[in-house]
């Protein structure tokens, strides 16, 4: 599996690194079957990045609150695409959701267009 995210200014894509063999839990339930008027897009469970060179970079190590030069806005979409084999599984938006010191990882998500 791979996870290919475009910087927040979408100037490049960067290929985010991932535990080794780690799986990404998706969910594609589009409706509920009792309410046919809201729908709902596919989206991934909150999983884990490794605080690796390359996510760091990435996240322009978010957890670092002394880092004045640091642009990565949480609040704002960056998008990427969730690949299994070379085939699109996903395209959508990537959300940093915390930052945690002690497991050394990213907590993030993924939400289809």
């Amino acid at each position: 599996m791979r996870l290919l995210a475009y910087t927040q200014d979408e100037s490049k894509v960067v290929q985010l690194d991932l535990n080794q063999g780690q799986q990404v839990q998706l969910n594609f339930a589009v409706s509920d079957p009792g309410d046919m008027l809201n729908r709902r897009s596919p989206f991934s469970q909150t999983f884990k990045l490794p605080t690796s060179e390359v996510n760091n970079k990435y996240f322009e190590h978010f957890y670092e609150a002394d880092i004045s030069a640091g642009t990565f806005d949480s609040s704002k979409k960056a998008r990427c695409h969730i690949l299994d084999q070379g085939v699109l599984v996903m395209a959508g938006y990537l959300q940093l959701r915390s930052v945690s010191l002690s497991s050394q990882c990213y907590q993030v998500a993924v939400f289809s267009d």
